[in-house]
């Protein structure tokens, strides 16, 4: 059940990311608009069919990408283990990382390895986010302005997923400064 559970949730994020004739039709090179769709494909494989496996293990076996924009400059890149965290992405040169002890997913400095900002209780509600993320990056990528009714609707869809303001000061800050 899992397994349909992520393709789920990869479909979702799919459908929401730019496409070449988003870029076209509001004028831009249509090679500009390949390179920028490159940091935007998530391909699901069902190399592991296993069923009592936990979200993020299914997503490390069975979604390939090369790099994964999400926000800003927040990409996923190729996972990394370490002794109390895996990496699973960037923030500029801070980790993105998924801690094991609590399953959170966090922003960790890369300069005095200390917990930046929370981002997410976990995993699945990381995956969540990302096409709510997705849907605000792209606006500004077809270049159009983000108001403050756009910034607004935008943390009220991620407040409604997270539930906790732990994970919401983060978004807050970058998008209204606050």
């Amino acid at each position: 059940m899992q397994h349909k559970h992520l393709e789920q949730k990869i479909a979702k994020i799919n459908s929401l990311i730019p496409k070449l004739d988003d870029f076209l039709q509001n004028g831009f090179d249509n090679d500009y608009a390949q390179a920028f769709i490159s940091d935007y494909i998530l391909e699901f494989k069902k190399e592991c069919n296993e069923t009592e496996i936990e979200l993020f293990e299914l997503f490390k076996l069975n979604v390939k990408y090369k790099r994964f924009s999400i926000f800003g400059s927040m990409m996923l890149t190729e996972f990394e283990e370490y002794e109390e965290f895996y990496k699973i992405g960037n923030l500029e040169s801070d980790l993105l990382i998924l801690i094991k002890s609590t399953k959170e997913i966090a922003i960790l400095d890369h300069e005095h390895f200390e917990i930046r900002d929370y981002i997410s209780k976990n995993f699945e509600v990381f995956l969540d986010l990302i096409p709510v993320l997705i849907s605000y990056d792209k606006l500004g990528y077809l270049g159009e302005k983000y108001t403050i009714d756009i910034k607004v609707k935008t943390l009220k869809e991620i407040k409604k997923i997270l539930k906790s303001e732990k994970y919401y000061s983060f978004f807050s800050y970058s998008l209204m400064g606050v």
